[in-house]
């Protein structure tokens, strides 16, 4: 069972909730989503991730170089969408593993944007 993958606008939060711009995200609570989203902006590691109700979500930062970001996140058949302020938001359907998150993030570090 796949998620349906929407457009996010990264800190565009309303009352606590993150406003789905395009689309929805099934299976996800978004109020978590938001909170979550809104603390590894302000943290700003290179690639964050975090997991509610299962579908695992990850967050890549704008600074980084996003055409390899895009290109990995294709060979590995991952979901991936900009949002509107540049920042990457990336969704590992199944049946994605563990593994393939962390080589996804390990690439991207090893390649950090200009």
């Amino acid at each position: 069972m796949s998620a349906t993958v929407g457009v996010l606008g990264c800190g565009l939060l309303e009352h606590g909730r993150l406003r789905v711009l395009q689309g929805s995200l099934d299976a996800v609570d978004v109020d978590k989503a938001a909170l979550d989203l809104y603390s590894t902006l302000l943290d700003r590691p290179d690639v964050s991730s975090f997991e509610t109700r299962g579908t695992k979500l990850m967050i890549v930062r704008r600074d980084v170089d996003q055409m390899v970001a895009m290109g990995r996140a294709r060979k590995l058949g991952l979901v991936l969408r900009r949002t509107e302020l540049g920042v990457l938001l990336v969704l590992f359907q199944h049946p994605c593993t563990g593994q393939d998150a962390v080589a996804f993030a390990s690439h991207i570090s090893l390649h950090p944007g200009a």
